[in-house]
């Protein structure tokens, strides 16, 4: 048994993997600083896409007010007419 070649051997081994963790928290990291990142775009998204929504609630209820209004006239034109 070769104890120096041996010592080497597990020294490299757990060099190897001491740097393979170290890699894979810098991943961890970099993921959870992504995550953080993209929830924040997502809620902004969300802020936007009900504003959205709103105003086109809002443009609908125009619409249907106005053609309401169309309906009206429409009908008085027409009984007008009629008579």
């Amino acid at each position: 048994m070769n104890l120096p070649l041996d010592l080497t051997g597990f020294i490299l081994s757990g060099t190897a993997a001491l740097i393979w963790l170290v890699r894979l928290e810098g991943r961890l990291i970099t993921a959870l600083e992504k995550v953080k990142d993209l929830s924040s775009q997502v809620s902004n998204q969300e802020k936007k896409h009900e504003a959205l929504d709103n105003r086109i609630m809002e443009k609908l209820s125009f619409i249907e007010r106005s053609l309401a209004k169309i309906e009206g006239q429409l009908i008085i034109t027409r009984r007008e007419n009629e008579q």
